[in-house]
């Protein structure tokens, strides 16, 4: 169970980071036409 648990874990914080990546490239591409907290 506990490899499952840490598994699941490596995929929320890649996930994670995926989204913050996201985030900061249409930031970028948009500026502060768009509201990152929504």
């Amino acid at each position: 169970v506990k490899e499952e648990e840490k598994v699941a874990q490596d995929e929320r914080d890649a996930t994670e980071k995926k989204l913050k990546k996201l985030k900061t490239t249409l930031y970028t591409k948009f500026g502060n036409s768009i509201n990152l907290e929504e």
